[in-house]
């Protein structure tokens, strides 16, 4: 491919996957590069390039130990910021916990739900007797009375 198309297909590219993705300032070069080089390396020999190769040279876009954080957690593989990220994972990237946790080299451990905010859902749900047989929240709700007598 001549050098000005390549230009001109990488920069279309990297316009339509910014209308739709967030990326931090520090990594668009580089997804500028790989953009270009995926088109170079396609235009060479046909030969599209290999899914695999990228996925392993990539950097998370925050450090890991910086993911988890008091109010949020981070995409590794975006930047994004929430509170849960299972549905973010699923909807923006196409991955499982488990894929995304096998991708970065995660421990099964890892959280894609806050600690803080499963924690009181949990707690929500106790009290609202969920999870428990109608006789289980019969005695619940007998206990209440009692400590509110």
């Amino acid at each position: 491919m001549e050098q000005e198309k390549l230009t001109e297909l990488t920069v279309e590219i990297v316009k339509s996957y910014l209308s739709n993705q967030s990326v931090l300032a520090g990594s668009l070069p580089n997804l500028i590069k790989s953009v270009g080089a995926a088109l170079a390396g396609a235009g060479g020999d046909g030969a599209p390039q290999s899914a695999a190769a990228p996925a392993k040279a990539s950097t998370p876009a925050v450090p890991v130990a910086q993911s988890i954080r008091r109010n949020n957690l981070v995409c590794l593989d975006c930047g994004h910021v929430g509170i849960m990220l299972r549905r973010h994972l699923r909807e923006k990237h196409g991955l499982s916990p488990s894929e995304y946790r096998t991708k970065w080299g995660l421990k099964p451990e890892y959280p894609v739900v806050l600690p803080a905010y499963a924690r009181r859902r949990a707690d929500i749900a106790r009290e609202l007797g969920l999870g428990m047989t109608s006789a289980e929240r019969s005695v619940l709700k007998a206990q209440r009375k009692a400590s509110e007598a």
